[in-house]
């Protein structure tokens, strides 16, 4: 069998180099066909263009009739021809991508940034023994644990895989103390086997680098779980040949505070060199328990990532050919068939030339010339409008809703309260998981010290809600008996049972008088000072009783109320009227009997309309008294508001409004020119509304079984108000004498 020797390549162009590469016919049509069937095998026997190494992108015979079917395109074959945008798929190259993306791309530096910064808020260390607690937190400041959480968290959420190394110290008694007063400073020595002796706890954590880090065992380890990895440090050759051959004396210095046993493994040809199970945590982001290294949170956006490069890329590319500008002169003409000569051109390089830029240019030449100009519509291609989808994707991707970015211009509540949900869960998912990490480690130092409980773990509460409103809503829950207190404490982000012990320890110091009694709303402070002001004005003893020293000692001085069972009620006189003084000598003498009949008085009942008529009237006139005289009462005590009052503060200004009511004319109009006029003579209530008021309050409470509240007190001013008013002025209008 024969072999046909194929042709030399450079042959074959150089044979097709004089053959036609345009064709034509004639103007009356001669050669037609034969133009259009050459055209017709060119394009038959056309090959696909191939943008492969290898292979093709067309399958033959695929079905009857010769039909062939065109090879897709996926992201291999763009990665296969871009290797520098490829997605990686190994454990540590995925790592390193995403810790690169880290560092070169701002959105995700600062997005990373804010949740480990947000995550860590607030941590502390709370413990129900005061002494303990002071140890616990000089510890954790000599530890630096606020730094070491926000870098671990940091790292879990750009990293994916913390790996922590501890380092022990030995105390003495004198560190104790000194640690008690958050100034111990201590030696490192070796720390040896999983039970910490006594006195001997964690002291410094170096969190070190994941790509530095191998698995021992990387296939077996997976069947053992996490918690039974091993890991080694790997050595560049650079260090090795450092440690097997130091040169400089700082190196061999260095060198001699090693480990003899890291050293000698060293040059007997170890490059992984393994570190200390017990004195290694490592903390996975949702690592499943197949992987031997967690894929970090930014794995699910380098596709995006690389997109938004790119787009930088090409508005950098598009910068530098931002100035270009094209002018095309034309000489000659193809349809009346004028040609340049060489002469005609070299004369217009040589003006074109001799202009250096700048102002106008003039040209004397013959009709047969032309000028175009082309330029660069750059503001069409520049612009922020196509960022905005992939950042867009990058922010979900990171669990930031589009609304807290400013990207969004249309937005649903159920998208944006998903997004924020999430960044809250990744957000807690990070405290658990450094939560954990920092109870073993207080688990440590507990059974060191040989403390009988161990410190509790705390941060400030997360929230990107109202915080105000929801925790407003729980205490009204909790003073309906709907949650407990502990419930309560829990979610203001305390511990119940260190707030116990701390609550029966502040309650002893107050029994025996070391704290001051608290003072507020819900507890009086002033007992013995509030009970007597309470009988001193219910009128049953004088103020000397009550230990009271008046200025001048009146003799016989006596209580309201003794002063009554002696000599009898005190009628009151009408509201808003002086008693009228007749002249001596000109009234009826004493004992002589009417001369004539008096007229019959006709008893006019009440009605239930009248009395709804002057109870409407009295509460219209506390809303006016209330806007008259709170601004200026709140002027004299300085303060801004009626939240800012004090208890005794609000209970004057009640009372002081209720006074002005008592002392108004029944249907009176009352504007501020009227409670003016009234404030500025002395206000006094009448005994019977007092005392009415009082009773019906003592109803209230009997059949409520509570004090009513200060606006079912101002219904019940203003219901006894409006029932005296109107008997006094029935007795006057019945007297013939008119309102009085």
């Amino acid at each position: 069998m024969s072999v046909k020797k194929p042709k030399n390549p450079a042959s074959v162009v150089e044979s097709r180099r004089d053959e036609p590469m345009f064709t034509t016919w004639a103007a009356d049509g001669t050669g037609q066909a034969t133009a259009f069937a050459s055209t017709a095998k060119a394009l038959t026997n056309a090959e696909p263009f191939v943008q492969r190494t290898a292979g093709t992108n067309a399958y033959q015979n695929v079905a009857p009739g010769n039909v062939s079917v065109r090879d897709g395109y996926d992201r291999r074959d763009y990665d296969y021809f871009r290797p520098g945008e490829a997605i990686p798929t190994k454990p540590k190259e995925i790592i390193a991508a995403c810790m690169q993306a880290y560092d070169r791309i701002g959105p995700v530096k600062n997005t990373i940034d804010l949740m480990a910064d947000f995550a860590c808020a607030g941590i502390d260390l709370v413990h129900p023994n005061p002494r303990i607690e002071k140890f616990f937190k000089g510890w954790a400041k000599q530890v630096k644990m606020k730094d070491r959480t926000e870098r671990a968290l940091n790292l879990l959420y750009r990293g994916g895989n913390v790996i922590i190394k501890r380092q022990t110290a030995k105390l003495r008694q004198a560190d104790i103390d000194n640690i008690q007063r958050a100034q111990g400073e201590a030696d490192l020595p070796a720390d040896s086997g999983p039970k910490p002796p006594k006195n001997e706890i964690p002291w410094a954590y170096t969190i070190l680098n994941p790509m530095s880090i191998e698995v021992l065992g990387e296939e077996l380890a997976p069947f053992l779980g996490s918690d039974h990895f091993t890991y080694g440090v790997k050595l560049s050759q650079s260090l090795v040949r450092k440690i097997k051959n130091p040169r400089t004396t700082t190196d061999k210095a260095l060198i001699a505070k090693l480990p003899a046993n890291i050293t000698a493994a060293i040059r007997a040809g170890e490059t992984v060199i393994p570190l200390d199970p017990t004195k290694v945590r490592a903390m996975y982001y949702k690592k499943d328990d197949w992987q031997v290294w967690a894929n970090p949170m930014t794995y699910a956006i380098l596709e995006d990532l690389v997109m938004l490069k790119k787009m930088k890329l090409a508005d950098l590319a598009a910068l530098d050919g931002a100035i270009s500008h094209i002018r095309l002169w034309k000489l000659g003409n193809f349809e009346h068939r004028i040609l340049p000569t060489e002469h005609a051109i070299n004369r217009l390089a040589e003006m074109l030339l001799n202009n250096v830029g700048g102002g106008s240019m003039d040209l004397i030449w013959t009709p047969d010339i032309e000028l175009s100009e082309t330029s660069t519509e750059i503001a069409k291609f520049l612009g922020e409008e196509k960022y905005g989808p992939v950042l867009t994707a990058i922010y979900a991707g990171l669990g930031i809703p589009p609304t807290m970015t400013g990207a969004a211009t249309q937005s649903g509540f159920t998208n944006n309260y998903i997004s924020i949900k999430t960044l809250v869960e990744r957000l807690q998912y990070g405290r658990d998981v450094i939560t954990a990490m920092w109870e073993e480690e207080i688990r440590a130092v507990q059974l060191a010290m040989g403390f009988r409980f161990p410190a509790q773990c705390v941060f400030d509460r997360m929230t990107l809600t109202d915080e105000a409103s929801l925790l407003a809503l729980f205490i009204q829950m909790a003073d309906r008996d709907l949650i407990s207190a502990e419930t309560i404490q829990e979610r203001f982000g305390e511990i119940p049972e260190v707030e116990e012990v701390r609550m029966r320890r502040e309650a002893r110091r107050r029994k025996n008088e070391q704290l001051p009694a608290k003072a507020g709303p819900f507890h009086t402070a002033e007992k013995s000072h509030d009970l007597k002001k309470i009988i001193a004005q219910s009128g049953a003893h004088a103020p000397s009783e009550l230990g009271v020293s008046m200025d001048e000692k009146k003799p016989g001085e006596m209580s309201p109320m003794q002063h009554e069972k002696k000599f009898g009620p005190k009628p009151a006189a009408p509201v808003g009227t002086a008693k009228k003084k007749g002249v001596s000598e000109q009234g009826r003498p004493r004992n002589k009997k009417d001369s004539k009949k008096r007229k019959a008085r006709t008893v006019k009942p009440r009605t239930k309309a009248s009395f709804m008529d002057a109870l409407s009237w009295a509460e219209h006139a506390q809303q006016v008294i209330a806007e008259v005289t709170q601004p200026a009462y709140l002027h004299s005590v300085n303060k801004k508001n009626l939240r800012a009052l004090t208890t005794a503060e609000s209970e004057a200004l009640e009372k002081f409004k209720f006074a002005t009511l008592a002392n108004l004319d029944v249907h009176a109009k009352v504007d501020e020119e009227a409670v003016k006029r009234v404030v500025a003579s002395p206000l006094v209530i009448p005994h019977q509304v007092t005392q009415l008021v009082k009773a019906t309050v003592t109803k209230h409470i009997e059949r409520e079984g509570k004090e009513p509240t200060v606006e079912k007190v101002r219904q019940i001013q203003a219901a006894v108000v409006a029932l005296f008013k109107a008997d006094v002025d029935e007795e006057a209008s019945d007297s013939g004498n008119g309102p009085s």
